[in-house]
């Protein structure tokens, strides 16, 4: 049976690392420097043009199945306007960058919103929204907030996309994976439910079940990243197609740091 009290959160950490998360981890794993400037120097990491839709996406999304788990089924034509307002939020304090068509990326959020509600809201009979989950893991406390959770305990877990994947990330599937093992009640399925910003918007549902794999993944990725952490080496990944003036907030620190030049 699926809890229906929110689970006591550990205490907030003294320490950078001391509770980790799987954005964190999957942070520390693409460029260690990059999770050294956010986490433990404090710098600030402004959403960009497409975290802001996604954003705003995933909070309209929320607000509708949150309704429809206390038998309440939302107007769609208010759509429109809840979105507007969750879009304008969370633009609040985000920097767009040159590539960023501004207009038509918020519009391309609504169109994404619109398919999820027709297309995939109707199936899912929602038990638990946005829920926040905390444990040990390999002896690491690691916490995090899940999507959704229907009825049979399957983690459903919402993404925006400019391009279509058949295949789940490595990130991805260690944010199932935490999920599943630390979720009272998990089913240990789960499914990955990415919204495609193409020309014609596209919803792609990928199953996974983590498993034993799973369960051995985040057994030694998460000491494996705290012991990175505790060993205070932080390199840049250079070598990452997200390290860029684009996609990451620090590269002005990061060519101080550690020279080189970053486009």
């Amino acid at each position: 049976m699926l809890p229906n009290t929110v689970l006591e959160m550990p205490s907030p950490a003294t320490t950078p690392g001391e509770v980790l998360s799987p954005s964190q981890a999957s942070t520390f794993l693409g460029c260690s420097a990059k999770w050294f400037f956010k986490y433990m120097v404090g710098l600030p990491d402004p959403a960009g043009g497409g975290a802001v839709r996604g954003k705003a996406v995933h909070a309209i999304v929320g607000h509708y199945l949150a309704a429809k788990a206390e038998g309440v089924t939302l107007d769609a034509q208010g759509i429109p306007d809840a979105y507007d307002a969750a879009w304008d939020a969370h633009a609040e304090g985000a920097e767009f960058s040159t590539y960023d068509c501004i207009e038509p990326l918020k519009q391309s959020g609504l169109q994404l919103v619109e398919k999820y509600i027709a297309e995939a809201a109707p199936s899912i009979q929602p038990a638990l929204i946005e829920f926040p989950v905390s444990g040990v893991i390999g002896g690491v406390p690691v916490r995090g907030f899940i999507d959704i959770v229907d009825s049979s305990g399957r983690v459903i877990d919402i993404k925006t996309a400019s391009r279509k994947s058949s295949t789940i990330s490595a990130d991805h599937a260690l944010q199932l994976a935490t999920y599943t093992t630390l979720l009272p009640g998990a089913s240990g399925e789960a499914r990955i439910d990415m919204l495609v910003s193409t020309k014609e918007p596209q919803l792609v549902q990928i199953d996974h079940a983590p498993g034993d794999a799973g369960q051995r993944l985040v057994e030694r990725i998460y000491p494996l990243v705290a012991e990175g952490i505790a060993a205070g080496v932080y390199l840049p990944n250079r070598s990452s197609q997200l390290c860029s003036r684009r996609y990451c907030s620090f590269w002005r620190e990061c060519e101080r740091e550690f020279g080189g030049s970053i486009e």
